[in-house]
């Protein structure tokens, strides 16, 4: 909670530490499992280095996204030979295997690839139902759909969440109680694979809210589904935006980034706030009355963002408005002077 600067250097140096530790201590490789220790050991080492790395993934520095990457690439080995060899450890193993499937989902889309992204949701879904980890099970389904979208897949994109409706609503039904965020989440994924497909997503976003606001419920081991307020707003931005209705989009995201200064109102990882920024160049380059320096002071930011993290995912949604703003205004100096920034590091 303390936002002096040592403090939280010191806070980043201690989740590196910790990131690493099953690498020093229990020599875990991403090549091969390593069993030296009892599984006890291996699974309390790697429960609390997981929650680690998903820290780090939101980050502002791309060596904090691939120390995250790294550290629970080298954990999945060991914890996919505890569930294939360990009658007694085999669900909390899977359910661990699951989670670092599906941080290497999200950070994968950004480091490596959507495709590998995508076959890491999958190997999430995968030890998700190992571990009967309803949870788990519904946040790799909504995983997988983000992959799809971002890939430009968007009806199997939808196609995928809504696999995760029938899940929750029967776990619902039943009485078992599910992460308000989670179910939040899983609407709003929902409601934006609908607009991106020509459906009106609005009743599924209108359920979003209903659940995230509703009564909440232990959440504390959830470390993966840290969906927001602020996500809700990003998503309502982007539901608007391919609903095609511009100015709404636009609204939303300015509740969520000040549109002048282009700093956080709410807390997001800085990988959403690059994307909100994005988001908020292409609503505005389709309003009738575009300011184009107001687009130009956004792209920018987000091109640097992009750029710093070495989001590749990030990065090609910024050269997309760039090639919008070209051919807007085909013969603007000041349009093809930010040539030099769209260029791939």
């Amino acid at each position: 909670m303390c936002t002096d600067k040592e403090d939280a250097v010191t806070r980043r140096d201690a989740l590196c530490r910790l990131a690493t530790l099953p690498l020093l201590t229990l020599k875990l490789h991403e090549n091969q499992p390593v069993l030296r220790r009892s599984p006890e050991e291996i699974l309390t080492q790697c429960a609390a280095s997981i929650a680690a790395c998903w820290e780090l993934s939101k980050g502002n520095d791309d060596g904090d996204l691939s120390l995250a990457f790294k550290g629970v690439s080298a954990y999945l080995p060991t914890l996919k030979a505890i569930v294939a060899t360990s009658s007694q450890h085999r669900q909390e193993a899977a359910s661990l295997a699951g989670q670092c499937a599906l941080l290497k989902t999200m950070l994968g889309w950004h480091l490596e690839g959507l495709k590998e992204a995508a076959t890491y949701a999958r190997e999430a879904i995968t030890y998700a139902r190992e571990a009967n980890d309803v949870p788990l099970l519904l946040s790799a389904l909504d995983y997988l759909a983000w992959a799809e979208y971002y890939d430009k897949r968007s009806k199997q994109a939808l196609r995928d969440i809504e696999q995760a409706i029938p899940i929750l609503v029967q776990n619902k039904k039943k009485g078992l109680p599910l992460s308000t965020r989670l179910q939040g989440g899983v609407y709003s994924t929902l409601a934006l694979m609908q607009a991106k497909n020509g459906q009106n997503g609005l009743s599924s976003l209108s359920k979003a809210g209903d659940a995230f606001f509703g009564p909440t419920s232990n959440e504390s081991r959830f470390v993966y589904m840290d969906y927001t307020t602020s996500d809700l707003a990003l998503n309502d931005g982007m539901v608007h935006y391919h609903q095609g209705e511009y100015i709404k989009a636009w609204d939303s995201l300015s509740q969520l980034i000040d549109p002048k200064t282009l700093t956080l109102k709410m807390a997001l990882p800085e990988r959403s706030r690059i994307e909100g920024l994005n988001m908020m160049a292409l609503a505005l380059l389709k309003t009738k009355d575009r300011d184009m320096e107001h687009v130009i002071h956004i792209w920018m930011e987000a091109v640097h963002g992009a750029t710093t993290l070495q989001s590749e995912q990030r990065f090609s949604e910024a050269l997309t408005a760039y090639e919008i703003m070209e051919a807007l205004w085909p013969d603007e100096a000041r349009i093809s002077n930010l040539r030099d920034l769209a260029v791939h590091w």
